[in-house]
């Protein structure tokens, strides 16, 4: 819920919830609108022991809100970095026709020019597509362009998985890097 990010009673609650439903522990979050405070969330999410997070993106443009296209640990306004790692959200379709109001086209010209600025600097990204809209003609249209996103990562050999997935595999490659002694 939008009230979660900032109050740790109601995402505790919110996410024993889940975990009920699903049966299974949940490892991580992305808030409703985005909603983020940071100088509590970060904390909460650590205190909690959430895992990973990928509410850090824009609304309203596409594009690399913390500077970076990868994976993170969250700082925490103490000067330290919390163990929950960020997942960067760097495209949503609600950023097109939320926000920039424009055409399924030119907002796949948008997503094709991020998806090279990734590919030069070997980077990863989170891309957020809601599964459902208010609008049947609308949402098949962007559909289209979900698949035709899709298609394109499956060109390129990309590795295309769940936040939990990368989250597993960020850890392996985080925890060999450190064994190996190579930084």
């Amino acid at each position: 819920s939008l009230q979660s990010s900032y109050n740790l009673y109601k995402l505790i609650k919110e996410k024993e919830a889940l975990e009920k439903i699903l049966k299974k522990e949940v490892l991580g979050v992305r808030f409703h609108c985005l909603s983020y405070a940071p100088k509590i969330t970060s904390l909460n999410l650590e205190k909690i022991g959430f895992k990973y997070d990928t509410t850090l993106g824009f609304n309203e443009k596409v594009g690399f809100r913390n500077g970076v296209a990868f994976p993170f640990h969250l700082p925490i306004y103490d000067l330290t970095f919390s163990s929950v790692l960020e997942l960067p959200l760097v495209i949503q379709d609600g950023s097109f026709f939320d926000f920039l109001n424009i055409d399924v086209n030119n907002a796949l010209n948008i997503i094709l020019k991020t998806l090279e600025t990734v590919k030069k600097y070997n980077g990863f990204i989170t891309i957020l597509w809601h599964p459902t809209l208010t609008k049947v003609d609308l949402c098949n249209r962007w559909f289209e362009v979900y698949k035709e996103i899709l298609g394109i990562l499956k060109a390129e050999s990309c590795f295309v998985g769940t936040c939990r997935d990368i989250y597993e595999w960020w850890k392996k490659r985080e925890n060999d890097i450190f064994l190996s002694n190579k930084f």
